[in-house]
């Protein structure tokens, strides 16, 4: 799937088809100019699965009334005359209502927004302390075989100032020998539908530091649906890649494994990794 977005914080409110409103730091102004503008959004939930069939409605400025459809991958459009900053309100049946309002990422630039929805029902709750277990695909044999089953002592927590229902957004933090900011992934709820995304940003989730110059990254993510009675033991396939990496001495850190200063470089990319979360 796409990570070319981030996860973004919704407002608070509670109860089914509430809806959410979010406080944009930009306050629409009545005196702005209607100019044309090209306008895009997309739509996912809260486990970041695109929401097709979406209504996204205009609230204010020339164009309120107006409304768009969210595509098969969660996208809409629009060129035409409006003022900016406009405010928009996405809704669907099963989901709970946001409005929400556009940014721009630089001055001048291209209106755009993200809408992430809640589903009605609640989310299961997944917090607490876990020993994460990644096993390699047996297929691995490039990767050294002490490297192929890893075990991590870990937390997954829900966000601190999401201002959306708790249990919909969490951080897993993984302790050991990781490179700073290399720690730790998001993980996404909806429902009972949950997906760890082993990334950060486009890059490494995950990142340890096997010994002098030797790194083992993980990226990739598992998704899957997991009931609403509490589980010991998660095991879901993980669609990723192990990165070994030994780099010559004195040639800097993790990110220099694709350079010629590597002294080896192995990747496995496999959709029969496991990722195995144990409860402690």
């Amino acid at each position: 799937m796409s990570r070319a977005f981030v996860l973004l914080a919704l407002a608070a409110g509670s109860g089914c088809g509430e809806s959410r409103q979010l406080t944009s730091p930009v306050t629409p102004s009545s005196n702005a100019p209607s100019v044309l503008q090209s306008l895009y959004g997309y739509v996912s939930d809260t486990a970041f699965r695109a929401v097709a069939g979406a209504r996204v409605d205009v609230v204010d400025g020339p164009q309120a009334g107006m409304s768009f459809v969210s595509d098969a991958v969660g996208q809409f459009s629009y060129v035409g005359a409006f003022t900016t900053p406009v405010t928009l309100r996405a809704t669907k049946d099963g989901y709970i209502a946001l409005t929400k309002t556009t940014q721009t990422s630089a001055p001048g630039g291209r209106p755009w927004v993200y809408f992430q929805l809640e589903v009605v029902a609640p989310p299961v709750n997944i917090a607490g302390n876990y020993t994460l277990t990644f096993i390699a695909d047996s297929s691995c044999t490039s990767i050294p075989s002490e490297l192929r089953t890893r075990n991590y002592p870990s937390t997954i927590a829900p966000v601190s100032n999401l201002l959306a229902r708790p249990d919909t957004s969490l951080t897993l933090t993984a302790g050991g020998a990781f490179l700073e900011t290399y720690d730790s992934f998001p993980i996404g709820v909806a429902g009972d539908y949950v997906v760890l995304s082993v990334y950060n940003g486009e890059d490494f989730g995950l990142v340890e530091r096997i010994g002098p110059g030797t790194y083992l990254g993980f990226y990739g993510e598992s998704r899957t649906s997991i009931g609403t009675s509490p589980l010991s033991t998660i095991s879901l396939a993980f669609d990723g890649a192990f990165d070994y990496c030994v780099l010559e001495p004195g040639a800097g850190w993790f990110g220099a494994c694709t350079s010629n200063r590597a002294v080896a470089h192995q990747q496995c990319q496999s959709k029969n990794h496991r990722l195995i979360l144990t409860r402690r």
